[in-house]
C-alpha cells in the first residue's frame, strides 16, 4: 500500500506551467543564490515553477 506521494508528485507536476516539480539541486541554487548575493535583502523567493502565476 502506497503513501500517496506518487500520485500528489503527479498531480502537482500536472498543475504547474513547467509541468513538472523542481529537482532538489534547483531548489538548493534558488537558496545558494539568496545566501551568496549580499545586496538582496528582505525579500520572498518563490521557487515553484510558475505555480504562483497560474
Amino acid at each position: 500500500m502506497g503513501d500517496g506521494k506518487d500520485d500528489f508528485l503527479a498531480a502537482t507536476a500536472a498543475a504547474n506551467p513547467a509541468r513538472r516539480t523542481g529537482t532538489p539541486a534547483q531548489l538548493s541554487a534558488a537558496a545558494r543564490s539568496l545566501l551568496t548575493n549580499p545586496f538582496v535583502t528582505g525579500t520572498t523567493l518563490h521557487v515553484d515553477g510558475g505555480r504562483r502565476l497560474a
